[in-house]
């Protein structure tokens, strides 16, 4: 395959395939992503008053490698960029200005076709356009409104929310796993902790003399690595103690132990199915947890510092989802009761009154 860049340089890549329309479908797909991505090393132009989609999406992503972004969503926006000159919506050299509402309904259209899955991925897209665009007319100064604002959701159904298994069921499974497994769980309960949050926990964010657990997380701005401390109980120090002394492991907790996102947890639904439960996840137990500890009187701020939430609304959201005790209800239920009985006591009363004293009158009377 053979390419002229736009430097005047010439790209030469050669790969053997046995069937010609294989090859064809490899130079296809390897010339276009060399295009884009020669499309995309143009320098940044100084004003705004000229700028194209494709320098917007130069500009944006070099903005959000230099920015401190993680890898992950700088490659995210590039695989977006990628994506919108896919469709025929929207061209390369068009001016961002001209990109009008109706041209980002089109452009969503298409993703649909493009994006498989139910439409998280046009949903992400669309976030990633509406950020840049936000971008470009901040920092050039343009003169029109974002044309991806305000969208409809490419959705077609609601996420279904992790199942939270009952407190039941979790001790049924933790009392038949071995130590390792064991510790995993309650990691999962007293601590909160997210998967990959156990895959990076080490043994120095263990500190057992003054009961608390750093967890390292990078669900902060800018993607940067902190640590949490939170308060450890005695049951998962006792059971992290023990891990510790018989895994033998040397740097992280749990070692050798699949707890990567996306990471599939054949040991849990293996221990579900011996234990005759319904297989549940590691995330439902942070459900559990959040959900039984305001069952029991914490407050929602109490719920909030343990699950680690930036925000007090997605804590809401979070409870709301999980959480279906029903003492409210009843307190309500009682309430309306007593209110009831105390109206009707009082109508009887009332009732009751008149019709006494018109029988003495009509006694009286005769």
């Amino acid at each position: 395959m053979y390419l002229t860049k736009e430097n005047g340089k010439i790209y030469r890549k050669t790969k053997h395939f046995k069937r010609k329309r294989d090859a064809s479908e490899w130079q296809t797909i390897h010339r276009k992503e060399i295009q884009l991505a020669d499309s995309l090393s143009k320098p940044i132009p100084d004003d705004g008053t000229d700028l194209r989609v494709v320098e917007l999406a130069n500009c944006f992503w070099k903005h959000r490698t230099q920015s401190g972004i993680s890898k992950k969503t700088c490659d995210e926006t590039f695989r977006c960029f990628k994506r919108l000159f896919q469709t025929i919506a929207v061209r390369k050299e068009d001016h961002v200005c001209h990109v009008t509402r109706a041209t980002a309904i089109r452009i969503v259209e298409e993703l649909k076709t493009i994006c498989p899955g139910n439409g998280s991925a046009v949903d992400a897209c669309v976030k990633t356009f509406k950020a840049a665009w936000n971008w470009a007319i901040l920092t050039y100064d343009l003169q029109c409104k974002n044309p991806f604002s305000k969208l409809e959701s490419a959705k077609k159904a609601a996420s279904i929310p992790h199942y939270m298994p009952p407190m039941e069921d979790l001790m049924k499974v933790a009392s038949i796993a071995p130590s390792s497994y064991k510790a995993v769980l309650f990691f999962s309960l007293f601590a909160c902790g997210r998967k990959i949050e156990g895959h990076r926990l080490q043994i120095s964010d263990t500190d057992f003399a003054h009961n608390r657990i750093g967890l390292r997380t990078r669900k902060r701005k800018g993607g940067i690595e902190k640590i949490d401390y939170i308060y450890m109980n005695e049951e998962l120090a006792a059971v992290l103690k023990k891990h510790i002394k018989t895994s033998g492991c040397t740097e992280r907790v749990f070692e050798g132990m699949q707890l990567q996102n996306g990471s599939h947890m054949r040991w849990l639904e293996t221990l579900c199915k011996d234990a005759d439960v319904k297989k549940f996840g590691l995330h439902g137990l942070r459900s559990l947890a959040a959900s039984t500890a305001l069952a029991k009187g914490a407050t929602i701020y109490d719920v909030q510092a343990m699950l680690r939430h930036q925000s007090l609304q997605v804590t809401d959201r979070y409870i709301r989802r999980i959480c279906s005790s029903p003492t409210a209800p009843q307190i309500l239920g009682k309430v309306f009761h007593e209110i009831k009985k105390q109206s009707t006591d009082k109508l009887l009363t009332i009732n009751e009154a008149p019709a006494n004293q018109s029988q003495t009158d009509w006694g009286s009377a005769a």
